[in-house]
């Protein structure tokens, strides 16, 4: 029985959500939201390359952390580091600045 393969956009999934379980033990956000995704396939022909397609997806995360304290920079240099299936990009506030823009 042979191990059966994943999509690449099932694969890319599993790459998501273990940087999303990462992040959150790492800095115990209340919530995350992903307000975008943007994915796409690279399908390059040509003789001198191997025709083996690329598979990339871009998100927006908004993180709600319990304080005012802005972590954004430290948390979007955790992204850069951990997350290379693609672009994450992180905007962080705190929950009360959250309920007054709402």
């Amino acid at each position: 029985m042979e191990p059966s393969k994943l999509s690449q956009e099932a694969e890319h999934a599993v790459h998501f959500r273990e940087f999303t379980q990462r992040l959150a033990q790492k800095f115990e956000p209340l919530q995350i939201f992903n307000f975008s995704q943007n994915s796409y396939t690279h399908n390059p022909q040509s003789y001198f390359n191997d025709n083996e397609s690329h598979f990339k997806c871009n998100y927006c995360l908004l993180v709600v952390t319990e304080t005012a304290t802005r972590i954004d920079y430290e948390m979007q240099d955790f992204a850069n580091s951990y997350y290379q299936h693609g672009t994450i990009t992180i905007i962080c506030h705190g929950r009360q600045s959250v309920m007054d823009a709402v």
